[in-house]
């Protein structure tokens, strides 16, 4: 019953939020936690098992770079934000306790992209016209590298 009770709220809370200018305002980052966007503030809320509440992380309120396109998780504590035709990465640091953009990882998206979201940890998909491309950062070299074997065409 707890499941069906969970996925009754995912449906209502998911489907009760909308969409402004193409930016998601609600997205998981994790089991039992999510990122919400108020105006230019990203906000993070957990499930808290001791009262079953939905409680927000002040420390972790993250303010949003002016004129980014998107936000998306790649995990805990990890979003990529889209501003203009680039993909920057940030990453909450425990040890001074904010977030921190890691410029490194910075991937420019191809020209004419549609979306791009996360499949994981250092992996996103990118629609380009009818195609979603994936791309991951490769440990050897530290570069994104585009995946064409899993290239997927959209109908």
């Amino acid at each position: 019953m707890k499941i069906i009770r969970f996925f009754a709220f995912v449906f209502v809370f998911a489907g009760c939020c909308s969409f402004v200018h193409g930016q998601n305002q609600v997205f998981a980052f994790g089991d039992y936690k999510i990122g919400v966007i108020e105006g230019n503030t990203l906000k993070y809320y957990y499930l808290s098992e001791r009262n079953m509440r939905w409680t927000e992380d002040a420390s972790l309120a993250f303010t949003l770079p002016n004129g980014y396109k998107n936000v998306f998780a790649f995990g805990d504590y990890k979003i990529g934000v889209i501003e203009g035709n680039t993909l920057k990465h940030y990453y909450f640091s425990e040890r001074n306790m904010r977030w921190t953009e890691e410029a490194s990882l910075a991937f420019t998206l191809p020209n004419g992209y549609k979306n791009v979201f996360a499949f994981g940890d250092y992996k996103i998909g990118v629609i380009e016209g009818n195609t979603l491309k994936y791309y991951y950062l490769s440990e050897r070299n530290m570069r994104w590298t585009e995946e064409a074997s899993l290239a997927f065409i959209l109908n």
